[in-house]
């Protein structure tokens, strides 16, 4: 899996998806395109493109799609119309984008052209925007020594357990 992290280069955000769409099915890869400000970390993205690759390969899939099995990984939930809240939508300026597959490396220079690579990751920036799309309690996060992106991690993980 690679992950690529930026600013779109345009505020098409219809005709990005439509790139993001065209590399796809050029290099068959999984790609899936997110709002930076849901994402606790690179790990959270790992466990859910780990979680949803297996769930293809057992059978035990939610959703027909790839990209929207990781996306409901990603965002803990089983509901596709809530977990595409995480995608990018026409407000988004920072995104984070993954790809997996065989030709993930040539798919990963494409989707490069398309942005302005910068570090967008920022759990601590976007700790509300986190806490409230994932249900966290201030509670939960004294507990674990303010460590968002465990939480999410937690969040991730129990997606398997409700199936």
């Amino acid at each position: 899996m690679i992950i690529i992290q930026g600013s779109l280069k345009s505020n098409n955000v219809s005709s990005f998806l439509d790139d993001l769409s065209s590399i796809s099915d050029k290099y068959q890869c999984i790609i899936q395109s997110l709002d930076a400000r849901y994402v606790a970390g690179t790990s959270h993205l790992s466990l859910a493109a780990k979680y949803s690759k297996r769930a293809f390969d057992r059978g035990e899939t939610i959703a027909k799609d790839p990209a929207i099995e990781f996306i409901l990984y990603a965002s803990g939930r089983r509901q596709i119309n809530r977990a595409m809240e995480m995608c990018i939508g026409p407000e988004t300026t920072e995104i984070v984008i993954i790809t997996y597959g065989e030709k993930e490396k040539e798919a990963s220079d494409s989707l490069r052209e398309l942005i302005i690579p910068t570090d967008v990751i920022n759990p601590i920036q976007n700790m509300d925007v986190i806490r409230t799309f994932f249900n966290i309690t201030m509670a939960e996060l004294e507990v674990t020594s303010n460590d968002i992106e465990s939480l999410v991690l937690e969040r991730v993980s129990l997606l398997n357990l409700s199936k």
